[in-house]
């Protein structure tokens, strides 16, 4: 179980990164047509930096201090790149409890008013258990 816990947990923090990276990539070429050769390179040890302050959260479960320590992360890294950014919040039942839990789905958007744009979108909590586990069926 702890082991099935980490590699979810190593899935979902990978699939965030991709998302920093791709938004980042994005926010970077702006509306001007650059050349290729002067787009910026991949810096994986920036990347490994993202990644270690995602993994040093632990738990992101919507509605723990862990969700809302990443989200500010999450905020204060788009706010950086000169984004717009919006929360989009509803209440959802705790899937154990029954209990409504604050979701905050995130907005971020670069050239709002643009009519040509890119749409990427990705889940960014950590599951209370995997959607298959054996143990809670």
């Amino acid at each position: 179980m702890k082991r099935v816990l980490m590699l979810w947990r190593l899935k979902q923090t990978a699939v965030y990164l991709s998302f920093l990276i791709l938004a980042g990539m994005v926010s970077l070429n702006g509306s001007s047509a650059a050349e290729p050769e002067n787009r910026p390179e991949f810096d994986a040890k920036r990347a490994f930096g993202y990644l270690t302050k995602i993994c040093r959260l632990e738990s992101r479960v919507s509605g723990s201090p862990g969700m809302a320590a990443q989200q500010k992360l999450i905020l204060d890294h788009f706010r950086e790149l000169k984004a717009k950014v919006q929360f989009q919040s509803f209440d959802a039942p705790h899937p154990i409890t029954g209990n409504p839990v604050r979701m905050n789905n995130m907005i971020v958007s670069w050239h709002p008013e643009a009519k040509k744009r890119i749409l990427l979108a990705c889940h960014y909590d950590t599951r209370p258990f995997p959607d298959r586990d054996r143990n809670n069926p």
